[in-house]
């Protein structure tokens, strides 16, 4: 629950000025990033419904928190806070893709959880979800749909998602804790004007967010990264 909160509460500061009436963005249009998690929660809700058919509550229960620990909260708003605490660096769209993704994903959340945790999903869905909603509650709101045109592959996350696996066993053979904030990730990539090399250029930002990297270097490495041709290594 407390985590639950906490990631309601960092979306909340980020919907300042944002009005989810007009403010809004085609999926085809938003990020990778933003259009990859809308495609794994899109992919978890059949296996949620399923469970639940099934009276099958802990597999439900396990489904919901595999995707809103390890995707959305994990790898997702790592990946997308800098676009609001590094404003420089990244365009307005982008920004406002997120705050679409962002408001869209919890709401999501909010209704896989409250089954489980009625009080507090109630209470984030009466402060950022009520004003626009024609429901008085989340628990009579209808229950998530698969939607057949999200079910889709993002090639680029598949990239991103390799090299940030590599990280994290890094840091737990190193003994270097995965909210520590390292110095540098050097990519060391075999063939520079491949497919994955462009991808990864093009997904940097996003890699050095979600690998807590002060910044990314290209250079000689010894680490397998799980992709072909590309190795990584960290810095302290």
């Amino acid at each position: 629950m407390v985590k639950l909160w906490n990631a309601a509460r960092f979306c909340a500061l980020q919907f300042g000025g944002f009005d989810a009436k007009t403010d809004t963005m085609p999926f085809a249009e938003r990020t990778p990033e933003d259009r990859w998690v809308l495609m794994e929660l899109n992919k978890v809700i059949p296996v949620v419904t399923a469970a639940f058919d099934n009276y099958s509550y802990h597999e439900a229960r396990e489904a919901t928190e595999k995707v809103f620990w390890s995707v959305f909260c994990d790898d997702y708003l790592e990946m997308i806070k800098d676009r609001f605490w590094t404003q420089g660096e990244y365009p307005e769209h982008a920004r406002i893709s997120a705050r679409c993704t962002m408001r869209e994903a919890l709401r999501m959340i909010l209704a896989l959880y409250a089954p489980f945790v009625p009080y507090v999903t109630e209470h984030i869905y009466q402060l950022l979800f009520r004003e626009g909603e024609s429901v008085p509650s989340l628990h009579v709101s209808q229950w998530p749909e698969f939607d057949p045109a999200r079910a889709i592959e993002i090639p680029e996350m598949t990239v991103v998602a390799e090299i940030l696996t590599a990280v994290r066993g890094l840091r737990t053979t190193r003994k270097i804790a995965q909210t520590r904030r390292i110095s540098t990730l050097t990519l060391d990539i075999a063939d520079p004007g491949s497919k994955v090399a462009e991808t990864i250029k093009r997904m940097e930002l996003s890699i050095k967010a979600a690998a807590r990297s002060k910044d990314v270097i290209y250079g000689p490495a010894t680490v397998n990264s799980g992709l072909e041709q590309v190795r990584l290594d960290i810095a302290e």
